[in-house]
């Protein structure tokens, strides 16, 4: 059972949407779950794709690596730990002033806006920075990494399907990772 509140970053950022998107996608972003799946994972075999990679602390490819993410919050901000086979992944996401979801990796600040489309969670990505403290320097789209990503209720099932593509300029393609999540609720 899921509660009928806008409490926490997504059903805020989202607002009424919320209620829009698939029961089993609302359930991936509620407190208290452990999300577990196997994921196929793609990348570019170039050197400086590769390089690119390393420097993001982005898993290396599999066809089916286990994957388990762990989503903590406080009230500002929700850390994303992802563990693609051994290899740890964290992100931390917050909501900015124009309504958009910021996430840093390191460095870099990616920021999406979230659409509903058909049930489906959709991050539309608003641009690119580089942060050091409070130093912010945006990045022109022509020199920004680019993320597409979007979370569905797999067919039939109670798990839901995400896919996410990473490109880069000059570089193209970068890496994609696919999966089916299964949300469990931890005690």
């Amino acid at each position: 059972m899921e509660p009928a509140t806008l409490d926490g970053l997504y059903p805020r950022l989202l607002g009424p949407a919320w209620f829009d998107l698939d029961p089993v996608i609302r359930r991936m972003h509620l407190p208290g779950r452990v999300v577990i799946s196997a994921f196929e994972i793609r990348a570019a075999d170039g050197l400086i794709a590769r390089a690119v990679r390393s420097a993001l602390r982005l898993p290396a490819p599999a066809d089916a690596r286990d994957t388990r993410l762990v989503i903590t919050r406080d009230a500002r901000t929700e850390r994303w730990a992802r563990t693609f086979g051994r290899h740890s992944l964290v992100t931390i996401q917050r909501a900015l002033a124009d309504g958009s979801l910021a996430e840093t990796i390191g460095p870099l600040e990616l920021r999406f806006r979230l659409h509903v489309a058909g049930g489906a969670l959709c991050y539309i990505q608003a641009g690119a920075a580089l942060t050091v403290g409070r130093w912010r320097l945006p990045l022109p789209r022509w020199l920004a990494p680019r993320v597409e990503a979007r979370e569905e209720r797999e067919d039939g099932g109670h798990r839901a399907r995400v896919h996410v593509r990473i490109s880069a300029p000059a570089i193209g393609f970068l890496m994609s990772y696919e999966g089916c999540l299964h949300a469990e609720t931890v005690a």
